[in-house]
């Protein structure tokens, strides 16, 4: 098994479990389902769910996708813990990875290196 994290903001906000209430509250609990489904894929898995392009694919720059459905969680691998770290997540409306998405993605990953290098984790 490998571990996993939600990224949380400075301030302790989780945009994951943001995307995961929106969701909820507009009754499109089946998704979250898919989510969690394929969340438990990456947990068990590894990379190894690469192979599969239905399940996840790599965007680039260390950035990877989930892809359960029309969602999509972006994560990317912390070798320093060893922890797969699950940024946020969107509803695809297009054919690619919207950009602003892709930059939203380098920024959490940039945050969550900066303070955890930090603080020695």
């Amino acid at each position: 098994m490998f571990q996993i994290e939600k990224y949380k903001t400075e301030s302790g906000e989780c945009p994951l479990d943001n995307f995961i209430k929106e969701l909820i509250n507009s009754g499109q609990r089946q998704d979250v389902t898919k989510i969690n489904y394929y969340i438990n894929l990456l947990m068990n898995f590894g990379e190894e769910i690469l192979s599969n392009s239905t399940w996840a694919k790599n965007l680039g720059n260390g950035i990877y996708e989930l892809r359960p459905k029309s969602n999509r969680v972006l994560y990317f691998y912390c070798s320093s813990n060893e922890v797969y770290i699950l940024l946020h997540g969107f509803k695809k409306k297009q054919q690619q990875t919207p950009q602003s998405e892709i930059e939203q993605a380098k920024r959490e990953i940039n945050d969550y290196e900066r303070r955890h290098s930090k603080n020695g984790k």
